[in-house]
């Protein structure tokens, strides 16, 4: 085999190596020249974004038409950065052979080359891929975190949610901030131990770790809630467990007994 020959068979392998990473990845390789418009496209994109071989766009012109006219503006924003950061990073939605809307990451890197016409070319070259499945999670999820919001805030009890890792509030609604004196701006996004008293953010802190390690509901009685209050409370700590069975969030349900106890006593 003659130096010819085994440089030949050794381009051959190396696109062959790279076409299945790019399949096993699941990306498709492009380079765009901004300055003339033109567009290469690795044999792979096709496959990545669906399209049959009669709808393969020629030009980057063409393949901004196939952009949904809603993401075209992130995607000009996008090309502008780079000219200073060189770095490219944008979703946007592109239709399919089927003209149904998928969603679609594009991480590149802007180069400056020199064209041999006198001056240099901004050439884009990056990598795309379906994100489809992981945006309509992204919907899904916010959907569900709308509904849980929703319904908290017109819970008729005080009620909080708090994230079980960082153990931040995430929600805090009307009725515990009228209870509490503590307005919903002052706890959302901060901590027990940035809330209340070192020794009653302890406590919290330690009933927290019952339900989490536990996975199950915690009752506390003379809970504090505000400084100002002096009142008997009723915390219940609620786990939210995730598909894994491990626990996500912390629902908390705050109710003032003091009339009840003092009911109680008497009828007792």
């Amino acid at each position: 085999m003659s130096a010819r020959e085994r440089t030949t068979a050794q381009l051959e392998r190396s696109n062959w190596r790279l076409d299945n990473i790019l399949t096993s990845a699941g990306d498709g390789l492009f380079e765009i020249n901004l300055e003339r418009g033109t567009l290469w496209l690795h044999s792979n994109w096709m496959n990545v974004v669906g399209c049959d071989s009669q709808s393969v766009p020629g030009s980057w012109d063409d393949l901004r038409a196939m952009i949904h006219p809603d993401d075209l503006p992130a995607v000009n924003r996008a090309l502008r950065q780079p000219f200073s950061r060189r770095e490219f990073r944008v979703d946007f939605r592109m239709p399919d052979r089927d003209a149904n809307w998928r969603w679609y990451l594009c991480v590149g890197r802007m180069e400056r080359i020199e064209s041999g016409y006198g001056r240099p070319e901004w050439v884009l070259s990056g990598v795309q891929r379906d994100i489809t499945a992981e945006k309509t999670q992204e919907v899904e999820i916010r959907r569900q975190r709308g509904l849980m919001e929703a319904l908290i805030e017109n819970m008729p009890l005080g009620a909080f949610v708090k994230e079980a890792t960082s153990g931040r509030y995430v929600i805090w609604n009307s009725a515990l901030a009228t209870l509490s004196g503590l307005p919903a701006s002052q706890v959302i996004g901060r901590t027990d131990i940035e809330v209340m008293p070192a020794d009653k953010a302890r406590r919290a802190m330690k009933s927290d770790e019952d339900v989490i390690t536990q996975g199950v509901s915690v009752v506390i009685e003379n809970s504090w809630l505000g400084e100002s209050v002096a009142r008997n409370i009723r915390l219940r700590k609620v786990p939210v467990v995730d598909a894994d069975r491990s626990v996500k969030l912390i629902i908390g349900i705050v109710e003032d007994v003091t009339q009840q106890q003092q009911v109680d006593r008497l009828v007792h």
